[in-house]
């Protein structure tokens, strides 16, 4: 708040107020003491005869003077200081009137200066009042600042989890990744493995093959052969009926089987068997219409016969182990996984050709 003006009183001035001047104002009052030296020479009267005369007196200065110069506001200055009643009653009038031009001109003064001052003041005040307004405005920026900080705190922490967290992933995608390399690995060797396997497996079922034309090449020479014995007609049409006969048996025995090693070991145990026991009845059939029909035939031939019989079964036994390896070979071979076991073909000729299959575990 700006502090109220001060009234034209000379009365609020304290007794040593009018002491206090700064050296601003000392030219000021020096000028107005030598504008006022005339007019208090003109007003002084003669000296009295009758008086004694008293010594001369130096002018008077206002303001503060330099040395040891008596001022007019001091004690020692000859305005206020102690006269003699004669003196005062001889002056009065003259000296109350410099010392009261002189208060009015620095009142005037200080004034003016304490006006200024009060100016000064309210542009204080204001620039203060700005501040501190200012001041408020930091503090709430300050708090709006403290708030976003923590905000974006709160944001790192969260953004320092989520990257812990696609860290693990990260590094459990790796260990899969390398798990899935090593598996792709060892798959690609099992594939070379399976590619040669099944290489190998289609020279041995091309070697069948060829086996099986020659046998089959041989077959028919001996069916020629027995047709052209006497009633060899017969024994070669009960050979074919026989033969159909077998393959059925292959064929159902085949779709009963569920693995490759059943295939074997079933086909060791009863195909063999059964072959047998068809062709036993094959032959003993063969033999008693042969007996009935060429029961009058000399015994050279009969034993000519028996023996053809006995040759053509042997054949008819070999050719109906090839066929049947050969038709359970070809869909295994095409339906078995690459990764599955092996299985192998040996062909031993001992005599007459003859090809058993045994199971062999896959490399």
């Amino acid at each position: 708040m700006m502090a109220e003006p001060v009234e034209d009183d000379v009365s609020l001035l304290g007794a040593q107020e009018a002491t206090e001047h700064t050296l601003d104002y000392t030219t000021e009052y020096l000028a107005a003491a030598a504008a006022t030296k005339d007019y208090r020479s003109a007003l002084r009267p003669p000296p009295l005869s009758t008086q004694q005369s008293r010594p001369e007196r130096k002018p008077m200065t206002a303001g503060r003077v330099s040395g040891g110069s008596a001022s007019p506001y001091s004690s020692t200055s000859p305005v206020t200081s102690p006269r003699t009643p004669a003196e005062l009653s001889a002056n009065y009038n003259i000296d109350a009137s410099g010392s009261t031009y002189a208060l009015q001109v620095a009142l005037r003064n200080m004034k003016d200066r304490y006006h200024k001052l009060q100016k000064k003041m309210a542009l204080i005040e204001d620039d203060n009042q700005r501040l501190i307004t200012g001041k408020s405005e930091l503090f709430g920026e300050i708090g709006k600042l403290q708030e976003n900080s923590i905000k974006l705190r709160e944001k790192n922490l969260q953004l320092n989890h989520e990257i812990h967290a696609k860290h693990q992933e990260c590094c459990s995608l790796k260990e899969k990744f390398s798990t899935l390399t090593s598996e792709n690995m060892s798959l690609t060797r099992q594939m070379a493995r399976t590619s040669q396997d099944n290489r190998r497996l289609s020279k041995q079922v091309n070697h069948l093959n060829d086996v099986n034309r020659k046998l089959k090449e041989k077959l028919s020479l001996i069916a020629t052969q027995v047709k052209a014995l006497p009633g060899g007609a017969v024994l070669a049409a009960s050979a074919s009926d026989f033969t159909v006969a077998s393959k059925t048996k292959m064929h159902s025995t085949s779709d009963e089987l569920d693995s490759f090693e059943d295939l074997t070991s079933k086909f060791q145990a009863t195909h063999r068997d059964n072959t047998l026991e068809g062709s036993e009845e094959v032959g003993s059939h063969d033999l008693r219409h042969s007996e009935s029909v060429w029961s009058s035939t000399p015994s050279e031939e009969e034993q000519t016969v028996q023996t053809a019989t006995r040759r053509m079964k042997d054949l008819l036994a070999c050719l109906q182990d090839q066929n049947h390896s050969l038709l359970l070979l070809s869909p295994l071979i095409h339906s078995l996984p690459h990764s599955t076991g092996l299985q192998r073909g040996s062909c031993e000729t001992s005599g007459e050709p003859s090809i058993p299959l045994t199971p062999r575990d896959g490399m």
